[in-house]
């Protein structure tokens, strides 16, 4: 609940911020709202529909080569939010 809290209270209070504060506060709830609902789903998606681990149980360092870029782009998704 704090982090909440810090979010509004640096959304209302920083001054450059303030021109796109509806612009934030729609988009922090639906961001939130998208994760609630889809998020299953998605997870499912990923974790199931996308590759079959079981072609890499005989090498699985291919498959951990495989997973490189998609963690690169997690970590610069994560740095572009911030």
């Amino acid at each position: 609940m704090y982090i909440v809290y810090y979010i509004l209270y640096t959304i209302y209070h920083i001054p450059y911020i303030a021109y796109y504060r509806q612009a934030i506060i729609l988009a922090l709830f639906a961001e939130f709202a998208g994760a609630m609902v889809l998020g299953s789903s998605v997870t499912d998606t990923v974790r199931k529909k996308i590759l079959d681990v079981k072609k890499f149980e005989h090498d699985p360092y291919v498959l951990m080569l495989g997973q490189k870029p998609s963690k690169s782009s997690l970590y610069s998704d994560f740095i572009w939010y911030i």
